[in-house]
């Protein structure tokens, strides 16, 4: 109204707003949002007509937004949504749909001239996609709830081979897929043979992408269609294959509205796991809380095959929480998780097998205090609540087991252990973390970027360099302080301590100008990022001075293949640190070091 100016606010914008963090509620809001406006207004000031607003005239504080993006918001705004205010009032606009790969593109072009960075473009995107595929299979099972329906509207030949597919699938990815993924297959398919589907041709970065971080659902998919074109004669284009595989992609299975993770009380003795389920239940009135009895006559085999079936009923698709006390069952529930692909979450309280071992000292020895001592060291799981603080590299453990020194150095850590893993292998990481929370508790990952894995808290690696000394301890406790800014000085200095093979003053004189060439030739790092790639490269430079192994990267030939422009880029960069400290950097290292820069 003040500057008699139409503004328009789009969809991914609008969602920003409703969900990023307003710490003084409504006046925060209110000003955040006067600010975006005025800095739209200078952008178009002596122009006439519309106002856009993009996301990038407002502050980072608001564009966090995106981050804490929830599935409810799909109800109320649409990525490409148009609001246009007037001032008197709104209206609410959609540009036409277009095929999958169009509207992808469309909005990459569309977030490329609000001039946000390419790291935040493709966290949009990728939400992006996953809600449009999702809209478009749930479109085509809208009307499909049974195999029944299904065969009234798919012939049974096509039926049967999407399911002998999907079964090999299964068994080659070592995942399940629910109903409506055999259904949409089905009618999506029968669309395609019966010519009802519109084609469209998908951007090499897609098909790029897909190559390299789904190629095993690409080559299945690959081998669906021809046997497509085998039965029915009907060639599948690219985007065909590559919506087949993000078919099988799709993992979001459906749950009851309802649901809730369990939670089940399994003890020896009768009665005794009952007993305290039910006085759970009644304190919180909660019905999802359950007992499991085991008896001494029951044999393994039984108590695992009844296990087994208790816990594939009374689960609801949100996981289990187990609280047992008899070893045996620890590994009978990994199984058991494994089987029926069912999170399981164990708690071990070996109660009966404390009190047994209690009530037998009491015949050899009337010291209470050294039956306590020597019972507690003697029983395996009453160090169940150990303390853990993960340190995680992006590749290999070099980076991670510096990091671990400097955290033990200053973090005062008198009853938590400091374990260094890799990210290279995702389900490695997984099981080695599932491993940890069976006999402690993970207080957080300290790294360069979040794995998003068990809910764990997440500290970037520039919060723990950045904080001083003395602070340190706080901030591995999550009490965060303001963010500082990186004190590379005190990295070399802890650096210089730590490699033995590397002349510390050479690489505090080069590495600096080695991490501003990558900021400005091929990405603009993060302070995280930047933290971690420069402990990696110091690392792998005292390494090789060691003549020590580089770690090797299982992906080098796709990564490689993808950045090859960047790979070049990359090799001319790091040549300076070749020269000074008269070592080769190989392919493996350039790989690993484009993993770090890129996020791969």
């Amino acid at each position: 109204m003040r500057i008699q100016r139409p503004l328009i606010v789009r969809g991914d914008l609008m969602t920003c707003l409703l969900f990023y963090e307003c710490e003084a509620n409504y006046y925060q809001l209110k000003g955040d949002i006067k600010i975006g406006c005025a800095n739209a207004y200078v952008r178009e000031y002596g122009k006439t007509g519309d106002i856009s607003l993009f996301i990038s005239d407002f502050s980072n504080n608001v564009r966090k937004g995106m981050l804490k993006y929830r599935r409810e918001a799909e109800e109320l705004i649409e990525f490409e949504q148009r609001f246009t205010f007037s001032g008197k009032e709104i209206r609410v606009s959609r540009p036409e749909d277009g095929t999958l790969y169009d509207r992808i593109s469309r909005k990459a072009a569309a977030l490329k001239e609000t001039g946000i960075e390419e790291e935040e473009i493709n966290l949009l995107l990728s939400m992006e996609v996953e809600r449009t595929f999702d809209k478009y299979r749930k479109a085509l099972i809208q009307d499909v709830t049974d195999k029944k329906q299904l065969e009234i509207l798919v012939e049974e030949k096509l039926i049967n081979i999407v399911e002998a597919f999907l079964q090999k699938a299964k068994e080659q990815l070592k995942r399940n897929f629910s109903p409506s993924v055999l259904y949409g297959l089905c009618l999506h398919l029968n669309a395609v043979i019966t010519g009802k589907r519109e084609k469209s041709a998908p951007d090499k970065e897609s098909i790029a992408e897909i190559l390299v971080y789904h190629r095993a659902e690409y080559l299945l998919s690959e081998e669906l269609a021809e046997q497509i074109k085998a039965e029915y004669a009907v060639e599948l284009s690219m985007e065909e294959i590559l919506l087949l595989t993000m078919f099988l992609c799709y993992q979001n299975e459906e749950k009851t509205e309802n649901a809730r993770p369990v939670l089940i009380f399994a003890f020896y003795g009768v009665g005794i796991a009952s007993s305290i389920a039910q006085t759970v239940s009644n304190m919180t009135k909660l019905d999802n809380i359950f007992s499991y009895e085991i008896t001494s006559e029951r044999a393994s085999a039984e108590v695992y095959g009844t296990l087994r079936n208790f816990l594939k009923k009374v689960q609801q698709g949100k996981g289990i929480l187990v609280i047992y006390d008899s070893s045996f069952l620890g590994e009978m529930l990994l199984e058991i998780e494994n089987e029926l692909e069912i999170p399981i979450r164990q708690v071990r309280v070996p109660v009966t097998t404390l009190g047994i071992e209690l009530a037998r000292r009491t015949l050899t020895e009337n010291d209470p205090d050294k039956i306590l001592q020597s019972t507690v060291e003697s029983i395996d799981g009453l160090d169940c609540y150990r303390k853990y603080i993960v340190t995680l590299c992006t590749t290999g453990k070099g980076g991670a087991e510096e990091l671990k020194r400097y955290i033990e150095k200053y973090g005062q850590l008198e009853d938590t252990e400091v374990i260094p893993m890799s990210v290279t292998d995702k389900e490695l990481l997984r099981d080695n973390l599932k491993h940890l929370m069976t006999t402690g508790v993970v207080q957080c990952i300290v790294g360069t970027y979040d794995p998003g894995m068990f809910a764990i808290p997440f500290l970037p690696i520039s919060e723990v360099f950045g904080a001083r000394k003395e602070s340190l301890p706080r901030l591995l406790r999550l009490e965060k302080e303001a963010k500082a800014k990186i004190d590379y000085d005190a990295m070399f200095a802890y650096l210089g301590e730590q490699l033995t093979h590397t002349d510390i003053e050479k690489l505090r004189k080069i590495l600096p100008d080695i991490m501003k060439e990558i900021n400005a030739a091929l990405r603009e790092l993060s302070l995280d990022a930047e933290a971690g790639l420069l402990i990696h490269i110091s690392c792998c430079i005292d390494r090789l001075l060691a003549k020590q192994e580089v770690a090797t990267n299982p992906r080098k030939a796709a990564i490689l293949l993808q950045y090859d422009k960047e790979f070049k880029k990359l090799l001319k960069i790091v040549k300076p640190l070749e020269k000074t400290f008269h070592v080769i950097i190989n392919d493996d290292e350039i790989a690993n070091i484009l993993t770090i820069i890129y996020q791969l």
